[in-house]
């Protein structure tokens, strides 16, 4: 059965996030990729680790969408709303559709304090 570059990225990530010992897993990686004859899937192994990286930090940051720019105050209350966790990474996107209030992105989760989510909200109870 023939092995991807893209497993094969997948299983070295995995196994680099698992082990202390980083240097001996590439080793043994390598010894794995010339025994097997599939050096020539090396550069394609690193593009997709390099994405695969990219994808972690991405979901590893905190991603805060407001209608203008705001104090860094405001931006530090929504990140403590959002994440007790003050080290991750934060972006901060202006984005005109949002009338007032913030969206905020991070690990998958979306956080809608906007004034459109909660003129949806009153209007749902008061439709009842």
């Amino acid at each position: 059965m023939p092995v991807s570059s893209v497993q094969m990225a997948r299983v070295l990530h995995d196994s680099l996030n698992d082990e202390s010992n980083k240097n001996e897993v590439v080793r043994l990686f390598l010894e794995f990729c010339e025994e097997k004859k599939l050096t020539h899937l090396l550069p394609n192994i690193v593009k997709h680790l390099e994405k695969i990286n990219a994808k972690k930090i991405a979901d590893n940051t905190i991603r805060v969408y407001v209608a203008r720019n705001q104090d860094k105050d405001v931006v530090d209350m929504i990140v403590d709303f959002v994440s007790k966790k003050s080290d991750a990474p934060i972006s901060v996107h202006k984005d005109e559709k949002i009338i007032g209030g913030f969206v905020a992105l991070y690990r998958n989760t979306v956080y809608d304090g906007s004034v459109t989510k909660q003129l949806s909200r009153a209007k749902e109870i008061l439709s009842v």
